[in-house]
């Protein structure tokens, strides 16, 4: 079944259509629900029209970064990307992955998005494939745009050149790897501006304490959005993606970087934990390149200079005097569930899972206790796979305010970890003939070199727990026992 959208833009926008998108405009779609933009903080347009989604947008901050007026290009692409947030948001995939998972992992959400646009550059065939591209592959779904030209009685177009104040936009949340990307920017004499995005509940807070530490000044975009029903947020790459393109344009910047570790990114072997987004995958990056060249016109390229690193590598870039900083990094995308108050990562999700083996290898000396709201790596049994029926994490679990199997908990937890103690027992035991018959995507030695490299350091990880948890024995292996080299 379709789901199908008619996207009512904002009133800043209808100001700009010739005779604008009135009501009875509106209702000549052929669409089943509406979604509509707001200004941000405005009243509800729910006392006028049937709105079926609704996200409010902080325009008056985005104007800020365009001296004059906000080109309709740049008007169409902020109020697309939080109007998309807000639909992924709002139809729930419907799946119970601790039924069965192989049927609940195919079962895709289609929805068609038809929206007007002031900008004829997206009114084309060639924009609308490669958006609904990105979309899709961001959200493991269908998702198809259908975008209208309606003309703006006057024209705003983008200026030729921005300031040309910064060499590059970087994106900036409370986690570790936006986090060490200051510190790359710094060591390499990068000029940078910060962009965050401050959206349902946000992360703000952590980064406003992050930023006051680095001395950095983040432009923060405000969107205002109540949560639906659906938990996963993996549209979220496509909407930081779409406001780092944004304060690109306006700074005259020539790139946008977006931080993450390669095993996260790519999302090779984790298969029990798919409810991770692939916020900045290769093939995204590639899209949205595609996307400035070949539809904009703009030569600004997106990238992930951590692509080749693991979460352990890129602690590392953190000095070890930073260590009170990455004590206040928010991997985990589940933490208002549990002490939202504090920002506490759950750890027993898969962002956790990585974010503890990178620690654990790393220069900084954070005890494991302290890595988050469940002991899990030092209370599970790994020969059984199980918790304690009444111990701390099925406690912690129970008293969630959101409660996400799928994604966090503690059956999430341990299928996760099994998977990777399967991978690295496999990496390291086996040569790359026998790991590449099971991992296809390992045939470039770059990546196989970094997963191996993964492997050793969740080996290394598990082992020093051995004496806060004797069971850890069970899913690492001798370190003596080196995988052959042959291909």
């Amino acid at each position: 079944m379709t789901s199908k959208f008619y996207v009512w833009r904002s009133r800043h926008s209808d100001k700009r259509l010739v005779g604008g998108l009135d009501e009875s405009i509106v209702d000549k779609h052929d669409h089943e629900d509406l979604a509509s933009v707001i200004d941000y903080g405005s009243e509800s347009r729910n006392a006028r029209a049937k709105v079926g989604v609704e996200v409010g947008l902080d325009l008056e901050r985005l104007a800020t970064i365009f001296p004059d007026r906000i080109p309709d290009l740049i008007l169409d692409l902020a109020e697309i990307a939080a109007v998309t947030f807000a639909i992924d948001k709002s139809v729930n995939r419907a799946v119970d992955v601790s039924g069965n998972p192989e049927i609940d992992r195919v079962n895709t959400r289609n929805i068609n998005i038809q929206v007007p646009v002031l900008s004829k550059k997206l009114a084309t065939e060639e924009a609308e494939s490669i958006v609904s591209e990105i979309v899709s592959h961001a959200t493991r779904d269908i998702i198809d745009f259908d975008f209208i030209h309606h003309p703006p009685k006057s024209p705003t177009i983008i200026p030729p050149s921005g300031d040309q104040s910064k060499q590059a936009v970087s994106l900036l949340s409370d986690g570790i790897d936006s986090t060490a990307g200051v510190f790359y920017n710094e060591k390499r004499d990068i000029d940078s501006k910060y962009v965050t995005l401050k959206y349902t509940n946000g992360v703000v807070p952590t980064v406003n304490e992050v930023s006051n530490e680095l001395v950095i000044d983040p432009h923060v975009f405000r969107i205002n959005l109540n949560r639906g029903g659906e938990f996963t947020e993996f549209s979220r790459g496509f909407l930081h993606f779409t406001y780092g393109l944004i304060a690109a344009i306006a700074s005259g910047a020539s790139k946008v970087q977006s931080f993450e570790n390669g095993v996260a990114a790519r999302f090779l072997i984790l298969q029990d934990g798919w409810m991770t987004t692939r916020t900045v995958s290769p093939f995204l990056i590639g899209h949205f390149n595609t996307f400035t060249d070949r539809v904009l016109d703009q030569q600004i390229e997106f990238t992930n200079p951590f692509e080749h690193l693991t979460k352990t590598d890129i602690l590392n870039i953190i000095p070890e005097s930073h260590t009170g900083i990455v004590k206040k990094t928010v991997s985990c995308p589940h933490s208002s569930n549990y002490n939202f108050a504090d920002q506490s990562n759950c750890n027993i999700c898969i962002p956790c899972i990585l974010r503890t083996i990178g620690i654990l290898n790393s220069h900084h000396d954070i005890f494991i206790d302290e890595m988050g709201v469940c002991n899990s790596f030092t209370t599970a049994d790994f020969t059984s796979f199980e918790f304690p029926p009444n111990g701390q994490v099925h406690k912690t679990f129970g008293k969630a305010a959101r409660k996400n199997d799928e994604a966090n908990s503690p059956s999430a937890y341990l299928d996760g970890m099994a998977e990777i103690a399967y991978f690295s027992r496999l990496i390291l035991t086996e040569d790359k003939a026998t790991v590449r018959s099971e991992y296809p995507s390992m045939y470039p030695d770059e990546v196989y070199e970094q997963h191996k490299r993964f492997a050793q350091y969740f080996n290394t990880a598990m082992r020093e727990l051995q004496d806060r948890n004797p069971t850890t024995d069970a899913i690492t292996v001798d370190t003596t026992r080196l995988a052959p080299e042959s291909s």
